[in-house]
């Protein structure tokens, strides 16, 4: 094109367009790009300009490298006013060339919008006063939470937090194999306790649910998320330090307690059974004395908490002092339990386990819809791509017909 009258005739016609060298300097910027970003050309050098909290440095650099070999990266990046378009990021490599072309985005509030169906699903799902839901970035920083985490951690809703500043500090590296495989995608969810120091100072423990999400396939490099379900044990823990040190108060503390705690012998036969197993299992403490508690546990589980038995009976420490596990009902259902066990110290001079089992049942149907709702956003996120190209043809054609038309009545 060596008519400049040409080259703005097409610019008003493309979207807002930039292009640059291959060290992402500006060579060239429409009108209509620098409108939209509230620039002059001699600002939106690409490397110098857009990094942001949605689009870091990293996003930036990975997305111009996946580029220059060919592949069209489709990301989103904001303006001096908070505008957030879609961009796409192509390289003609006769030219040695760098193309961004840019429109008004709606994947940004739709990426919000994924984030607040999550939460409004966790919530539904967990409408209980002991769960708090998160979602948290890579970073760190908690992007959306329930009011019960605030409760928690004495905090306010419209305030920038970090969840490691309120973990304890014996217990903030405990869980990063897990982590690094969750990411890794060996393993879909993991379980772990730890303690969270409030800024009134209280000392909450914590059992942790840990899953990933992807909010995009293609936008800021598939964004990923954490999302954690935080069930507040502390009264199970406080109780449970009671049982361990005195017979004459342990059942005190169990009678009105809404987990399941049962005593059994060192061979695994039921000596005692809280009130709850009634309302959670359907069976009468009576009918479970002398039944092996294995018995319980459905078979699909039985190899987890077998595997489990020989740590509590024999008290090896364990980060993962609980497993999570199916318990079978007297109606020939089950229901997912948070089992802890532990020996009864020998000074007490009993012998055998206390089993305690905190009932999960509705946080894992819960984690099951998050991700089957995550499998469905993921399909979803896929096809935007080949959406916007036939949105961008259709609107390219229509723009061209409405030209000619002007120019041949």
């Amino acid at each position: 094109m060596q008519s400049k009258i040409s080259l703005e005739f097409l610019a008003k016609l493309l979207d807002p367009i930039c292009i640059y060298d291959e060290q992402g300097q500006t060579v060239y910027a429409s009108p209509k790009f620098l409108e939209a970003f509230e620039s002059n050309a001699e600002e939106v050098n690409f490397f110098q300009y857009f990094p942001s909290d949605i689009t870091p440095m990293s996003a930036l650099i990975d997305g111009w490298q996946r580029a220059l070999q060919g592949e069209t990266v489709l990301f989103v990046l904001r303006s001096k006013t908070q505008v957030e378009l879609e961009c796409s990021l192509q390289f003609n490599p006769d030219a040695k060339l760098m193309f961004l072309s840019a429109r008004r985005s709606t994947l940004g509030a739709y990426v919000d919008q994924l984030i607040s169906e999550y939460e409004q699903l966790l919530l539904t799902l967990f409408n209980h006063p002991n769960v708090a839901a998160i979602v948290v970035d890579f970073n760190g920083r908690i992007v959306r939470a329930s009011a019960k985490l605030h409760e928690m951690l004495g905090t306010q809703p419209d305030e920038e937090i970090y969840l490691e500043t309120f973990v304890h500090p014996e217990d903030k590296f405990i869980d990063l194999n897990l982590r690094q495989r969750l990411l890794d995608g060996e393993i879909k969810t993991y379980t772990i306790e730890k303690r969270l120091i409030s800024r009134r100072g209280d000392v909450t423990w914590i059992n942790a649910s840990v899953s990933l999400i992807t909010l995009s396939s293609s936008i800021n490099c598939a964004q990923r998320y954490l999302v954690a379900l935080l069930e507040d044990i502390t009264e199970n823990k406080k109780i449970y330090a009671a049982l361990i040190h005195t017979e004459a108060k342990w059942k005190a503390f169990v009678l009105n307690s809404l987990s399941l705690f049962l005593q059994t012998s060192r061979t695994g036969q039921i000596i005692y059974a809280s009130p709850a197993v009634e309302h959670i299992l359907g069976y009468t403490e009576e009918a479970l004395l002398g039944v092996h508690v294995t018995s319980l546990i459905h078979p699909e589980d039985i190899a987890i908490f077998e595997e489990a038995l020989p740590v509590w009976t024999s008290s090896i420490y364990s980060q993962r002092a609980g497993i999570e596990c199916r318990w079978k009902t007297q109606s020939s259902n089950s229901v997912y339990l948070y089992t802890q066990g532990r020996r009864f110290p020998l000074a007490l001079g009993m012998d055998g386990l206390i089993i305690s089992g905190h009932d999960i049942t509705v946080r894992k149907q819960a984690e099951a819809e998050l991700r089957r709702s995550d499998a469905i956003n993921r399909i979803m996120i896929q096809l935007l791509p080949n959406l916007m190209r036939c949105l961008s043809q259709l609107d390219g054609l229509q723009e061209l017909a409405y030209a000619r038309n002007l120019q041949f009545p």
